[in-house]
C-alpha cells in the first residue's frame, strides 16, 4: 500500500497490456505491445521500487477539447469533434476498443487521490464506464453535434495512425470505487461527457 498524502503520483497507460483480452484490472499480467507500452511500465517498476509511497495510475484513453490551434496531435474526441462539426468525414477503427475516460474526471481522481487520508493501493486503474470501440464513439461524437452517423466510416486500425495499439485498451478497476477518496467522483460516460463537450466546438 502507498503512504496517505502521497506528493508522487505516475500517470501510465493502458498499453502495458498486449490487448488480447476485452479487458484488463490491477492484476492482469501485464504484456506491453509497443514501446510507448514498454517504457511506461518500465518506468512504473523504477518508481515503485524507488519510492514505495508513490502511486502508479493506469489510465485508459483520456479526451476533451482542444483547439485546432495547438499545433499537436489532437486527442480522439477533439479531432473527430472539430471535423464532424464542420461537416467533414472521419474514418474510425472498428477493430479497436477503449474505456474512454475525460480528463476533468482523470484530473478529479488525481487530486482525490494526492490528498487522500487514508491509505491508497501503490497501482490503480482508471477507465471510463464505457467499452467501446473508436467507430461506434465517433457516432456517439456525430450525435451529440446533431451531425449525420453517416459522416463516421468504420475502418479497421492497420489502416491508420493506430495500427500499433492494441486491439483492447480497456481498463477496470478492483479498487479505486472503493476508495473513500474518490466516493464524490463521478467518471462519466461517452454520451454524457459528449454532450456536455459538444457546445464548446460549435463555437
Amino acid at each position: 500500500m502507498a503512504a496517505t498524502s502521497s506528493s508522487l503520483l505516475l500517470i501510465s497507460t493502458d498499453n502495458v497490456f498486449s490487448g488480447t483480452t476485452t479487458i484488463n484490472a490491477e492484476t492482469s499480467p501485464t504484456c506491453p505491445a509497443n514501446a510507448y507500452g514498454r517504457a511506461k511500465l518500465d518506468a512504473e517498476r523504477v518508481l515503485l521500487a524507488r519510492t514505495p509511497a508513490a502511486i502508479v495510475l493506469r489510465v485508459s484513453l483520456v479526451y476533451g477539447y482542444e483547439s485546432v490551434t495547438t499545433g499537436k496531435w489532437l486527442n480522439f474526441f477533439a479531432a473527430c469533434a472539430h471535423r464532424l462539426s464542420r461537416g467533414a468525414p472521419v474514418q474510425a477503427p472498428s477493430d479497436q476498443w477503449t474505456t474512454p475516460v475525460h480528463v476533468d474526471d482523470v484530473a478529479a481522481v488525481v487530486t482525490a487521490l494526492l490528498t487522500a487520508t487514508t491509505e491508497i493501493p501503490s497501482l490503480l486503474h482508471l477507465g471510463g464506464p464505457d467499452r467501446i470501440s473508436r467507430a461506434q464513439w465517433a457516432g456517439t461524437i456525430a450525435e451529440s453535434l446533431q451531425v449525420p452517423r453517416s459522416l463516421v466510416t468504420a475502418v479497421p486500425k492497420a489502416s491508420g495512425r493506430y495500427a500499433a495499439r492494441p486491439e483492447n485498451t480497456c481498463l477496470t478497476s478492483h479498487f479505486l470505487s472503493a476508495l473513500p477518496a474518490v466516493q464524490d467522483v463521478a467518471v462519466r460516460g461517452v454520451v454524457e461527457a459528449a454532450h456536455a463537450l459538444a457546445p464548446a466546438f460549435l463555437q
